[in-house]
């Protein structure tokens, strides 16, 4: 629950883990500069979880070239990617892994769901 920004989903769980930040979906650019703000200040960032479509409530997208600039982001500042697969996983995107429609490798996948069929 920690790792959403969306507020209803939140709410029934709160407090929940510190540490966490959010960015718009899709935005390089935000993320870079999530990223540079924590290096200035000194924290720590240890990974970055992304959907490679986001699909709850509706179907999102990225442009492009979002995965490939976040991989570089992530492997510049030695941070991993986590893709999390749980709605795109094992053919539902028309690939095996929805982040294969980038040419991104990920660090870690999320899978779950799929694995079991629903």
């Amino acid at each position: 629950m920690t790792a959403t920004s969306k507020s209803p989903f939140r709410k029934s769980f709160l407090p929940l883990l510190p540490g966490f930040r959010h960015v718009p979906y899709g935005d390089a650019r935000a993320l870079e500069a999530e990223i540079s703000s924590a290096v200035y200040t000194g924290e720590e960032i240890g990974a970055v979880i992304l959907e490679p479509i986001q699909g709850e409530g509706r179907i999102i997208v990225p442009p492009d070239d979002y995965f490939p600039r976040i991989r570089e982001l992530c492997d510049h500042y030695g941070i991993l990617l986590i893709v999390d697969e749980v709605q795109t996983g094992l053919g539902r995107t028309g690939k095996l892994f929805g982040i294969e429609h980038y040419q991104v490798i990920p660090d870690i996948m999320c899978l779950a769901k799929p694995l079991g069929g629903g």
